[in-house]
């Protein structure tokens, strides 16, 4: 079994800045059988979420995007 399955086959999540980043990351996971979307902005993906709150099983962040868009106060506001 791997994560995908035990988590109810849901979608996995690639967010990169860099869209190159985000094709390849997609490519590879769509090739292995799974469902993925890719978001090149972490404020996309944080509106995205907020809509479809139980789409994603696994999110896959670069955490070396810039400062300002990983801004905590930004985000602590979706951790409700």
């Amino acid at each position: 079994m791997n994560a995908v399955d035990y988590h109810n086959n849901k979608s996995i999540a690639v967010v990169d800045d860099e869209e190159d980043n985000v094709t390849l990351f997609t490519k590879v996971i769509q090739d292995n059988g799974h469902k993925v979307k890719g978001f090149t902005s972490p404020i996309i993906i944080l509106d995205y979420i907020h809509k479809h709150p139980d789409e994603f099983g696994l999110i896959i962040v670069d955490y070396r995007m810039s400062p300002m868009q990983r801004d905590e106060r930004y985000l602590a506001k979706y951790r409700q």
